[in-house]
This record gives structure tokens, sequence and C-alpha cells, in this order.
């Protein structure tokens, strides 16, 4: 495959990710069935890309402690920390799983601390994926372009005896590599399982869930008051959350405050890397 080619495919890739996280991360948007089947694609376009980007980290993981500039350790470190959350997130969300567990004849925890996990690590790679958008901006913007203009970085699809012969080959290799993800995926999660067991995973969770019923009283208080009903009623917090998860409204502006995050971060990157280098 070609350089450019590839270029291509990774920004497709990463496109195609970052619409399903989006449509994901409103569950209320899509329900349960979808949003797990949604979340199990999640993994085949994350090994995919990881398998496209693997010689990058191979290379970048023996230089990390050597003589290498400071923006591929910083991708680096921002591309390992969206791997480990996506991970948990996937790991979580499996564990609490109403769908994918039960077809296959288990059962789902009801541990609250893998929705609290869950939810926190959601949040925290919003954040992560508009920071590497930002770094990779000009990327992303000159791939594009390639994208839209048909016929550039042409590739020679002819099969030669040369390729045949390395196909076995290129199979043992993709399937190591993805034995090796699988590997490290699984060790994160083997971790989290036995952090789970801790008063610390108990603690954090009653913290986290805490916090979170305060904003929904809040919220409910405040709806109140705009309506003139001042009193504090568990059942109409309840009942809101009901209403909320079939709001179609909701989970539509849920998504476009998402991309404005996303959008808000991305430029005060870009400002500042260009910034920085006016100044270098």
């Amino acid at each position: 495959m070609s350089r450019i080619k590839r270029s291509k495919v990774n920004l497709l890739l990463d496109i195609v990710l970052l619409l399903i996280f989006l449509v994901t991360y409103e569950q209320k948007a899509t329900g349960n069935v979808i949003h797990e089947w949604l979340g199990a694609a999640i993994v085949v376009i994350l090994v995919t890309h990881m398998l496209l980007h693997w010689q990058w980290v191979v290379s970048t993981t023996k230089r990390f402690f050597q003589k290498i500039g400071a923006e591929p350790r910083i991708n680096y470190i921002l591309d390992a920390a969206i791997f480990i959350c996506f991970t948990t997130i996937l790991f979580s969300g499996l564990m609490m799983s109403r769908i994918l567990l039960p077809s296959i004849g288990l059962k789902g925890s009801v541990d609250p601390f893998w929705k609290v996990l869950h939810s926190t690590s959601t949040d925290i790679i919003l954040l992560l994926a508009a920071i590497h958008i930002g770094l990779h901006w000009n990327w992303i913007v000159n791939n594009f372009k390639r994208l839209l203009t048909p016929g550039e970085g042409h590739y020679d699809y002819e099969v030669n005896t040369s390729a045949l012969k390395s196909l076995g080959r290129d199979i043992l290799s993709i399937g190591g590599r993805t034995l090796i993800i699988i590997t490290v995926s699984g060790i994160l999660a083997l971790g989290w399982y036995s952090f789970s067991t801790s008063p610390k995973a108990a603690s954090f969770a009653s913290y986290k869930t805490e916090i979170g019923h305060q904003h929904g009283r809040n919220d409910i208080i405040l709806e109140n008051f705009q309506e003139g009903r001042t009193q504090d009623r568990s059942h109409q917090m309840q009942e809101g959350r009901h209403k909320q998860g079939f709001s179609l409204t909701n989970a539509a502006a849920g998504m476009v405050k998402n991309l404005a995050v996303i959008s808000v971060i991305t430029v005060m990157i870009v400002f500042l890397r260009k910034m920085i280098r006016a100044k270098s």
C-alpha cells in the first residue's frame, strides 16, 4: 500500500471512529442494543488502526528514552493514554453489558464501579480526542484534500508473484500483532478487575455517584423553580431522567455539545502550536 493511500485509509478510519464514538457517547440516542454493538465495532476499528501504525509504535517505543523530538514523544504518550481509555471504556462496558453478555449466556455486573469507570473514561477520552485532533490538524487538512482529489496517489493493484509469496508471512505477522494488542488490553482489563474488588473502588464509585446525584438534584430544583415549584421531589428526578432517556432532542443537543467541546479545544491547540512555532 502506498504512503498516500495509507494516509487516506487512516483518515477514513479516524473519521468513522470519531462518528461512532459521538453516537455511542449519547446512549439515549441509540438504546442499549445499538450502543453495545457499536462498541464492539470500535474494537475492530481500534485494532485495525493500531496495525496500520504498528511500525511507528515499535520504532517510537524503542527510541522513546533516546534523543527524539518533543512532538513524537507527546504523540506517543497521548496515543497511549487514548488506548488505555478506550480499553477501559470497552472493558467496563462489557462488564455491565445487558445485550452482548446475555447473548452468550452470561450476566453483566451490577456493581456501580463499572458504570462510574465507564462514564469517567468516556469524558476523559473526549478531551484526549480533541487534543489529538488539534496536534494532527495539518495532517488532517492535507489528507482530506487528497481524499477529495480523485486519482492522486494512485496505487497499482496488479497482483505479482512476490506479493502472493509474502501473503502468508503477512497473515502471520498481522495475527501476531493482533495477539500482542489483545494481550496488552487483557492485562489492563485484569488490572481494572483486580482494582474493582478493592475498598478504593467502592469509595471511588460512591463519591462519583453522589456527585452525579447532586447534579441531577440541582437540575430538578432549577427546573421547578423556573416553573414556580421549588420543592425537591425524588420521584420527579427519576421521572425527569426517564423522559431524558427517550428524548432525541436531548441526544442531538448532547452530540452538538460534544462537537463544540472538541472544536474549541482543537482551535486552542492549533493556535498554541502556531504561536510556539512562530517564536522558535
